[in-house]
């Protein structure tokens, strides 16, 4: 992702050069990473914050990247985002070589950093057929907390390629990534300002937990993803193709966070709601908490927050060149179903004394539980007319998203919510005037539409 810096009005950045998950954070034109859609082949990254989502880079491979597509205008008509205010951008992997090679790539550096990469490419296996599997490896301690702030990635890629006489095409890929990452604390401007190579975090144990609240070995978690895809072009005559992209992510992990306090629900059952009341809010057993953080030993928790998401869908649009002269016709789609879960757990630490030690088989308090659905259903159709061929084209196009929610949080509320979000169609209108070589005027109109992040619910 820092290759992005490259384009003008368009930042991305991490809390260092290695690049991180919850430190990640991205800028177009003003808009965040949560108002730009990102996608990989063609399809959904989904959801770029960290927690609940997965940034993009947790699912690339920075060596098998061919190219990076950004449009920093409305998006792509069809670009399959529910975040897609202002822009997109597209991660386009390498296709595997036709001839068998392999390649290795080792790297050392400051801060204990190392990384080594290998891929081996088959060539063409059979007629039309070539694939290539890679792994990585890279390791390094964190530099504002280098004694006990580390973070770990293996990832793995896979892809395989069959071309057929005629044009049409099918690829899969598939990509694993396990991470574990201690990430940097959040500062404002005025801290980093007043010591810019500070991020608050403390990088050894007291045992004071007012002091270890924010200790950095207890400030970060874990997450594997997995994403399988498959890109399917299928060539019908001289003037007409249909792509179908189908593809299926999982997310598991956690975040952590020391707790300078330690709370248990009374009667034992961490997930205990005696009723709820006439709002329809939850009543539990009263919530006990010790405090006693100034002294050396004093009751601690760890707050653990586990996260799981399922994510499923496909794209699949049909694009016409010339059927009309001078007209490109594409008419397409998107749907994406999938859940999610989000608990927010605390457990005694053993000892804070000697560590973040703790028991997982001893639960104290659950403070919610949440679980989203979401659909996602979207169509468009747009019409790119050369109106004078190398001069002027102009696009003329709508789509019409609808995204249905369904979600519960038991020990919050009784309610389960069920409701539908979408938009009036959304026109989308742009020109594109070439003058002269190397010269290109463009504009456009367009009304665009966001969902509601899951973390609102």
């Amino acid at each position: 992702t820092q290759s992005l810096n490259r384009i003008p009005g368009v930042q991305a950045t991490t809390g260092d050069s290695r690049g991180g998950s919850f430190s990640f954070e991205f800028a177009m034109r003003g808009l965040n990473k949560e108002q730009v859609g990102f996608t990989l082949d063609g399809i959904p990254t989904g959801d770029a914050r960290f927690n609940g989502g997965s940034p993009p880079q947790r699912f690339i491979e920075p060596s098998n990247i061919s190219r990076i597509i950004v449009s920093q205008s409305a998006g792509d008509l069809g670009a399959p985002s529910r975040f897609a205010l202002g822009g997109f951008v597209d991660f386009v992997t390498d296709d595997p070589s036709l001839r068998p090679a392999a390649a290795f790539e080792a790297g050392y550096g400051s801060y204990d950093f190392w990384r080594t990469y290998f891929r081996v490419d088959t060539g063409e296996i059979a007629p039309g057929l070539s694939a290539y599997a890679s792994y990585s490896t890279q390791a390094n301690d964190v530099w504002t907390g280098p004694d006990n702030r580390h973070s770990k990635r293996d990832h793995a890629e896979f892809k395989a390629v069959q071309t057929f006489d005629g044009g049409s095409f099918i690829k899969a890929r598939v990509s694993w990534n396990d991470q574990q990452d201690n990430d940097f604390n959040i500062v404002s401007l005025a801290e980093f300002r007043a010591d810019p190579r500070s991020d608050r975090a403390t990088d050894r144990l007291t045992g004071i937990p007012a002091v270890d609240v924010d200790y950095g070995g207890a400030l970060g978690g874990t997450r594997q993803d997995l994403l399988a895809n498959a890109n399917i072009g299928l060539q019908l005559g001289s003037k007409a193709v249909l792509t179908i992209n189908p593809y299926y992510q999982t997310l598991r992990g956690e975040s952590f966070r020391y707790q300078d306090r330690a709370r248990s629900l009374t009667g034992g059952d961490p997930y205990a709601v005696l009723r709820y009341s006439a709002t329809g809010g939850a009543v539990r057993p009263t919530l006990t908490t010790l405090r006693n953080s100034a002294v050396v030993g004093g009751p601690a928790d760890m707050r653990v927050t586990p996260r799981d998401r399922d994510r499923y869908g496909a794209t699949g649009e049909l694009k016409l060149d010339d059927l009309l002269a001078g007209h490109r016709i594409r008419i397409g789609g998107w749907w994406e179903g999938g859940g999610s879960s989000e608990e927010r757990r605390f457990y005694r630490l053993i000892d804070p004394t000697a560590g973040i030690t703790y028991d997982r088989s001893k639960l104290a308090y659950v403070e919610y539980r949440r679980s989203t659905d979401i659909e996602t259903t979207m169509f468009y159709a747009q019409d790119a007319i050369r109106l004078l061929p190398g001069l002027l084209r102009v696009d003329l196009g709508a789509n019409w998203p609808n995204v249905r929610y369904k979600a519960r949080s038991p020990l919050e509320y009784n309610a389960q919510l069920n409701f539908a979000q979408h938009s009036d169609i959304n026109p989308k209108l742009g020109f594109t005037l070439t003058p002269a070589h190397g010269i290109e005027l463009f504009g456009g109109y367009s009304k665009n539409f966001a969902g509601i992040p899951e973390d609102a619910f």
